[in-house]
């Protein structure tokens, strides 16, 4: 059995929850869902949603013509005319679920919806992930440690209660740096930490920065909400407090150098 770290076990998790990997590697995937909360969480989520997924699937809400030619459209399920002899029946992908109730939908209402499957943010989300990204591929222009208070004061921010370093919530959270940047438009502050030893960042923008944005780039937040979008493998938290919005990004649990602003 290989010990796994966060990033590695939440990478195997669709195909976990498929059934698709040998038994050392679902050994693997099982302990360390054992002992981290936070993969445990997703691994939770993933699951509700795909139970979700077949529910819609079995659900009749449109003539059962239509329902049928549906179902006999998605790969591996084969036309009822052409059923003559079982099959072995091949793991279902997460992306044909999504396919399928998307397709219900579209059919018995005749509205435009989003796939339902992967959740993509809104343009604001997917520059934060990007940015997020990129801080740990390069640290050009990023301001040390020491000097991120009085880049903060000078950017308007004033003084801002966030986590330096040491233990959040009982994970060991390490400042790298800040830096100002561009998002959608929003000037921001990029921190960047690590957050045992995972990837995180948190922007800081100004709320009237913020809601200058249309609606279709930002999510809509009221004083004191807070709003997770998923890219892929990394959560996103909008949070509004005040004239100050962030935005956490990292990998479920990692998001605590967020913790102290919250």
């Amino acid at each position: 059995m290989t010990t796994l770290r966060c990033e590695q076990a939440r990478a195997m998790l669709m195909a976990y929850l498929d059934s698709e990997l040998d038994a050392n590697a679902t050994l693997s995937v099982t302990e360390h869902l054992k002992g981290c909360a936070g993969c445990r969480e997703r691994f939770e989520r993933e699951g509700r949603l795909e139970q979700a997924l077949v529910a819609t699937l079995r659900e009749e809400t449109m003539p059962a013509d239509v329902r049928a030619r549906v179902l006999d459209a998605l790969p591996g399920h084969a036309p009822r005319r052409m059923r003559r002899r079982p099959r072995p029946r091949l793991p279902v992908r997460r992306e044909a679920l999504a396919f399928a109730a998307a397709a219900v939908l579209l059919v018995a209402a005749g509205l435009y919806l989003y796939p339902f499957g992967r959740v993509d943010g809104p343009p604001l989300a997917l520059r934060a992930t990007a940015s997020h990204r990129a801080a740990f591929a390069s640290s050009d222009g990023l301001v040390p440690p020491e000097r991120v208070d009085a880049l903060l004061r000078g950017a308007g921010f004033g003084e801002l209660p966030i986590a330096h370093g040491g233990f959040v919530n009982g994970h060991m959270v390490e400042l790298l740096g800040a830096r100002r940047e561009d998002l959608a438009g929003v000037p921001v502050i990029h921190l960047v930490y690590e957050c045992c030893d995972v990837p995180a960042s948190v922007f800081l923008m100004r709320r009237a920065d913020f809601e200058e944005l249309p609606v279709g780039l930002r999510p809509v937040l009221v004083e004191g909400a807070s709003l997770d979008e998923v890219d892929d493998l990394l959560d996103v938290r909008f949070a509004r407090r005040g004239d100050l919005v962030l935005a956490a990004v990292g990998d479920g649990h990692h998001l605590e150098p967020a913790s102290p602003l919250l």
